[in-house]
C-alpha cells in the first residue's frame, strides 16, 4: 500500500490555508448564522481567467441563468444551461463553470441547516431520515430546471425576497426553500445511478484530496510522485481522475493555483511588495522566465500588466463565487 505523503508543512503565515472546509469559509464572510443564505452575481466571462474557479463547499447552491448560456463541470459531469433554466448542486462536489455566450448568473447558495436545524445533520428522525437524507448522500449531485419548470418562479421568488428583505423574509425564503427541497427530494426519488457511478464518486474524493494537497504544497517543487502518493494511488491513476474531475492535468491545477496566488498579492501590496523575480519565488517558480510565461498563458496577461490594470478595472479579490448582491 502507498504512504501518504507528509502534509504538515511549514508555510508563511500571511499565506492563506485552506482546511477542509477551506471555499465554505471563505462563503462564511458573506452571510450570518442566524440567516445562512446569500444571492451572487456571477459573470464568467469577466472572472480571473475568464471562467469561475474550480471549488467545493458543504453548502448547496442554485444557479440561475439570467442571459446567454453556460456549461458546467459538476464532479466530472457536462451541464449546459441556456438563459431561464437553473441547477441545483448538492454540497460538496467539485463544480466549476464556463461562459458560452456571455452568461450572467444568480446565485443562491444556503445551508440545509437553515431548514432542518443543526442538529438535524445527524439526527434519526423521521423528518431528518425522510427529507434531508435522501438529497445529503454523495449520490445525489445535482438537479436541472428547465425555463417552464414550476421550480422556476419559486427560485426566482427566493432569490427577491432574499434581496429585498421586507419584515418576515428570513420565515418567506425558508418556507420557498422548504418548497424546492421537497420538489428535488419527489424528483430525485426517480434517480438511478448507473454502473459507473460509485466510481465517479471515488474519482471526486481522491481529485478533492489531491487538489488539498497541492493547495498545502504549491511553494514546493513538487512532482507528479508525491501528489498521486498523496491520495494514494498510481501516477496515470492521478492523471485519469484528476482529468475527467476537473478537466485539467494536476500540473495545469499546479500552476494555476500558483498564478492565482501571485494575482492576489499583486492586488495586496500591503501583504506584498517585492519584484516580479521575488513574486515568481514566492509562488513556487524558480524561473521567472516560465512564471512570465504560465501567467500571461493563463490570464491572457503580464503580471505587470495585470499588476497595473488591477486599480483601473477594479477587480475582485479572486472569488470564485461572485459578487455579494
Amino acid at each position: 500500500m502507498r504512504k501518504k505523503a507528509d502534509r504538515n508543512v511549514n508555510l508563511n503565515s500571511n499565506r492563506n490555508i485552506p482546511d477542509e472546509d477551506h471555499w465554505s469559509a471563505m462563503f462564511s464572510g458573506y452571510v450570518s448564522r442566524d440567516y445562512p443564505i446569500s444571492v451572487l452575481y456571477c459573470e464568467p466571462d469577466n472572472m480571473f481567467t475568464g471562467r469561475q474557479r474550480l471549488h467545493w463547499h458543504k453548502e448547496y447552491e442554485i444557479d440561475y441563468v439570467r442571459t446567454g448560456s453556460c456549461t458546467y463541470n459538476i464532479g466530472g459531469n457536462t451541464v449546459t444551461l441556456n438563459a431561464g433554466s437553473a441547477l441545483l448542486i448538492s454540497g460538496g462536489h467539485p463544480h466549476q463553470c464556463i461562459s458560452e455566450d456571455h452568461a450572467t448568473i444568480l446565485s443562491l447558495m444556503f445551508a440545509p441547516d437553515f431548514i432542518f436545524g443543526e442538529s438535524s445533520v445527524s439526527d434519526s428522525s423521521m423528518i431528518s431520515m425522510k427529507y434531508r437524507a435522501p438529497l445529503s448522500s454523495d449520490r445525489f449531485k445535482y438537479l436541472i430546471y428547465e425555463e417552464n419548470d414550476k421550480e422556476i418562479e419559486i427560485i426566482d421568488k427566493t432569490i427577491t425576497t432574499a434581496l429585498e428583505k421586507k419584515y418576515g423574509y428570513e420565515l418567506l425564503t425558508k418556507g420557498l426553500l422548504c418548497e424546492l427541497w421537497l420538489n428535488a427530494v419527489l424528483k430525485n426519488s426517480e434517480f438511478i445511478p448507473d454502473k459507473n457511478y460509485e466510481n465517479s464518486l471515488i474519482d471526486e474524493q481522491r481529485t478533492k484530496s489531491a487538489c488539498d494537497f497541492i493547495t498545502y504544497n504549491f511553494t514546493k517543487a513538487l512532482s507528479l510522485e508525491e501528489i498521486a502518493e498523496s491520495i494514494p494511488v498510481s501516477k496515470s491513476e492521478c492523471c485519469r481522475c484528476f482529468k475527467r474531475v476537473t478537466g485539467m492535468t494536476p500540473f495545469e491545477y499546479l500552476n494555476l493555483e500558483r498564478v492565482t496566488r501571485a494575482a492576489y498579492l499583486l492586488q495586496h501590496p500591503d501583504i506584498f511588495s517585492g519584484n516580479i523575480q521575488d513574486l515568481a519565488k514566492e509562488c513556487g517558480f524558480n524561473d521567472p522566465s516560465y512564471f512570465n510565461k504560465i501567467f500571461r498563458k493563463i490570464t491572457n496577461e503580464t503580471p505587470s500588466f495585470f499588476k497595473d490594470s488591477i486599480r483601473k478595472n477594479h477587480r475582485d479579490a479572486l472569488s470564485p463565487f461572485g459578487i455579494p448582491m
